[in-house]
């Protein structure tokens, strides 16, 4: 089910943004529906900072949502969001988890596949980060939308800065391509990579040397990548 609101973002011009999403506020014809564009400026007003304002949008969106389940998703997610933005993960973690149930029965692929993403960088430990992960590209790789396959590039793009950080990464030069691929993860700087119809990763402990394939070399977390440039690090607000 792709996200009706999406198209009001832009993650690098959020003064725009706020245009949008005045703009989709006004044309909302329900309560509910100004509910909805509601929890997107409170989100906005989180990549601002503006957390106790995004917060108090939030409790406005609350009172005009009534049984609505796509806003209850939404105000799930998007306090998630303002909680750990604003340093308070713990606090976030529930409700991300609360979101993904309520996206999971609702069958809505996007908002699911968002809380899982969250509930991984909120969740506190490898372990945790690695479930959270997997559920989320569980979602967006048999998503049949390729609206709903986006998230699982931000995932990706997550899990392979995760095992990186866990010690070391190999890297393999794939020459039909020219691509660096991580042995254990996939492409760096692929975020966008949305692979539907494949299986969910298995993964293995970056430092199993045991499947080093040939052609090979050892990158530290801090070291840059071959061809010059740093990976892009992950981020809690992946761009669309």
């Amino acid at each position: 089910m792709p996200d009706r609101l999406r198209p009001s973002w832009d993650f690098d011009d959020l003064e725009a943004s706020q245009v949008s999403l005045r703009a989709a506020l006004a044309r909302e014809a329900t309560a509910s529906g100004r509910a909805e564009v509601m929890t997107q400026l409170a989100r906005l007003a989180g990549l601002r900072e503006r957390f106790g304002e995004g917060h108090k949008l939030l409790d406005e969106a609350r009172d005009l949502a009534g049984d609505s389940t796509a806003v209850a998703i939404r105000l799930d997610l998007e306090r998630g969001r303002l909680f750990r933005s604003g340093g308070d993960g713990a606090a976030g973690l529930p409700l991300f988890e609360s979101a993904f149930q309520r996206a999971v029965t609702a069958g809505d692929d996007f908002l699911a596949a968002d809380a899982a993403h969250m509930a991984a960088l909120a969740a506190g430990g490898r372990q945790a980060f690695l479930n959270w992960t997997q559920r989320g590209l569980a979602i967006a790789t048999a998503a049949t939308d390729p609206a709903d396959r986006y998230w699982a590039g931000p995932l990706l793009n997550n899990l392979g800065w995760e095992l990186a950080e866990a010690a070391s990464m190999w890297l393999h030069w794939t020459p039909s391509s020219r691509r660096w691929r991580s042995v254990f993860a996939f492409p760096i700087g692929s975020a966008r990579s949305a692979w539907p119809g494949r299986r969910s990763p298995k993964l293995s402990a970056p430092w199993d040397a045991k499947r080093r394939p040939a052609r090979c070399w050892l990158l530290t977390p801090a070291a840059e990548e071959p061809g010059g440039g740093r990976a892009r690090r992950r981020a809690g607000q992946p761009r669309p």
